[in-house]
């Protein structure tokens, strides 16, 4: 069975949110979340290009843990 959680992107690519008195969380950070949500059971990632260096982040993961394979939905600019 699909969990049906999807982990956003958007802080590790930006500092967003109006709560947010962190600004955009580390790379080491966001390597470990994303650890984290996958060993959880999470296998989805939302992306945007307008998410900063977000797709980054979650390539370079990628890379260093080739294992581990997360579903992405991504929006992209119509122009």
């Amino acid at each position: 069975m699909k969990n049906k959680l999807v982990l956003g992107t958007v802080q590790m690519g930006l500092p967003y949110g109006v709560n947010n008195s962190i600004g955009k969380i580390s790379f080491e950070n966001s390597c470990q979340i994303l650890a984290q949500a996958f060993d959880l059971g999470i296998s989805t990632l939302d992306t945007a290009e307008a998410y900063g260096n977000a797709h980054r982040v979650i390539g370079e993961f990628h890379k260093a843990n080739p294992k581990v394979k997360f579903d992405i939905i991504t929006k992209i600019p119509h122009d």
